[in-house]
C-alpha cells in the first residue's frame, strides 16, 4: 500500500500541469454546490436563532413574510402600520411586555430603527462604549455601522432623504451618537437605533421650528401685528436636536395613535402566550405571527429552490465524472508502455492497479479540498458583508 501511494505521488508531482488541470476542474465544478450548501445553512442558523428567540410579533394585516423580515431583520418595506393602542393592554393585564419596532428609514444607508430601551434588554445587547440615548435626536449604532462609518461617541450621522423632489418632506435629521453596541452577530450590528419620537420626527409627524419675534427677517414674515408675528413656509425646520432646542419640537396628536411597524410581544408565561395568540388571531386590523413558524415557511420556499439547483449540480457532476473517466482511460492508453515497463521490472498487476487508484483518490480529494476551502472563504466573506 505504501509503495502504491509513493508511485502515485511521484507520478502526480512529476506531471504537475496535468494534475493541476484535473484538480482545478473538479474544484470548479464542486465549488458552487458546496458554497450554496454552506451559505444556506449559515443563514438558516443565523435567521433561526433570531426567530426562535422572538416569541410573538404583532403588526398590520398583510404579508407575513414582509412583516417578519422588516421587524426582525430590518429588510424590506411594510407600508401598513399599527399603533401603540393595539398592544397597550398587554402590560397592564400582566400578560407580557410589548416592545415597539418602527423601521421605515435609513441613516447613511443603514436601517434606522425606532424602539425603546426594552428592546436592548430583550436582545441582550450591551454597550461597548458610551451610554443609551437620553433625548430625541440621539442614537446608538451597531458595531458594524460604527466600524464601517468610523463612528464613535460624539460623532454625527444624517438620516437619508428618500425623495429629493418632495418640498413638503422633512429635512434630514442630524443624529448624535451616544453609544456603540458590542458585536452581536445579528442584524443589530448593521442598524442605527433611536427612540420612537426621533423616528416620528424623521417621518414628519413631529417637528420643531425656529423662534420668531419682532426681529425676525421680513423675508419670513407674512403679517405683523401687536404681539403677533405670522410667518410663511420659509421657516426652516431644525436639522439637529440639541438640549437647547429640544423643547421646541412637538407632535400633533396622541402619541399612542402614532404609527409603528410592529410590536415584539414577550409573554410572561405559556398561558399569556396562548391568550395573546388567540386574542390577536381574531382581532381586526392586526395580525400576530410566531417568527419561528413563519421563518419555517420561508425556508421551505428557499429549500424548494435549492433542490432545483441541486438537481442541476448533480447533472453537471455526472457529466464531469464521465469526462474525468474518459481522461483517465485515455491517460491509461498513453501510459500503456510505462505500465508494461513497470510490470517487467517486478511490479505486479495489483500494485499497478493500487497506484492508479491512489492517483484518482488524490486528485479527487485535492479537488474537493480546494472546492471546500474556496466555498468556506466565499461564504464567510459574503456573510460578513451582508449580515454583519
Amino acid at each position: 500500500m505504501k509503495t502504491a501511494f509513493l508511485l502515485a505521488w511521484r507520478y502526480l508531482t512529476c506531471y504537475r500541469i496535468r494534475t493541476g488541470i484535473l484538480v482545478g476542474c473538479i474544484a470548479i465544478v464542486m465549488f458552487l454546490p458546496m458554497a450554496v450548501q454552506q451559505l444556506v445553512h449559515h443563514y438558516e442558523r443565523a435567521l433561526r436563532a433570531r426567530a426562535d428567540s422572538t416569541p410573538l410579533v404583532v403588526g398590520a394585516p398583510g404579508s407575513r413574510m414582509d412583516l417578519l423580515m422588516n421587524s426582525l431583520y430590518f429588510r424590506g418595506t411594510v407600508r401598513a402600520t399599527i399603533t401603540g393602542e393595539d398592544t397597550a393592554g398587554i402590560h397592564a393585564e400582566g400578560l407580557g411586555l410589548s416592545i415597539p419596532v418602527h423601521f421605515r428609514h435609513f441613516a447613511q444607508g443603514h436601517p434606522l430603527v425606532g424602539t425603546t430601551l426594552d428592546y436592548f434588554e430583550f436582545r441582550g445587547a450591551r454597550l461597548a462604549v458610551g451610554r443609551w440615548p437620553g433625548i430625541m435626536g440621539q442614537a446608538v449604532v451597531g458595531h458594524s455601522v460604527a466600524e464601517r462609518e468610523g463612528l464613535s461617541v460624539g460623532s454625527a450621522l444624517l438620516s437619508d432623504v428618500e425623495n429629493l423632489y418632495d418640498i413638503g418632506a422633512s429635512y434630514p435629521l442630524k443624529l448624535r451618537v451616544t453609544g456603540v453596541l458590542e458585536p452581536q452577530g445579528s442584524p443589530d450590528d448593521e442598524a442605527v437605533f433611536v427612540d420612537l419620537k426621533t423616528a416620528w420626527i424623521i417621518e414628519g409627524i413631529g417637528h420643531g421650528h425656529q423662534d420668531v419675534d419682532e426681529d425676525t427677517s421680513d423675508a419670513l414674515v407674512m403679517e405683523r401685528s401687536e404681539g403677533h408675528v405670522a410667518t410663511n413656509a420659509a421657516v426652516i425646520e431644525y436639522t439637529e436636536i440639541t438640549p437647547e432646542n429640544v423643547d421646541q419640537f412637538h407632535f400633533h396628536g396622541d402619541p399612542d395613535g402614532f404609527p409603528i411597524i410592529a410590536s415584539i410581544v414577550v409573554p410572561t408565561d405559556d398561558k399569556g402566550r396562548t391568550i395573546l395568540r388567540s386574542r390577536y388571531r381574531h382581532r381586526d386590523g392586526v395580525q400576530a405571527l410566531e417568527p419561528a413558524i413563519a421563518l419555517g415557511e420561508l425556508m421551505e420556499i428557499v429549500f424548494q429552490v435549492k433542490r432545483f439547483f441541486d438537481a442541476n449540480f448533480l447533472a453537471i457532476g455526472l457529466t464531469t465524472s464521465v469526462l474525468l473517466l474518459l481522461v483517465l482511460w485515455l491517460t491509461r492508453q498513453v501510459r500503456a508502455r510505462e505500465f508494461l515497463t513497470l510490470y517487467r521490472i517486478g511490479c505486479g498487476r495489483r500494485l499497478l492497479f493500487a497506484a492508479q487508484t491512489w492517483e484518482i483518490v488524490l486528485v479527487i480529494a485535492a479537488g474537493l479540498g480546494f472546492a471546500w476551502l474556496g466555498s468556506w472563504v466565499a461564504v464567510r466573506a459574503l456573510a460578513a458583508g451582508l449580515f454583519g
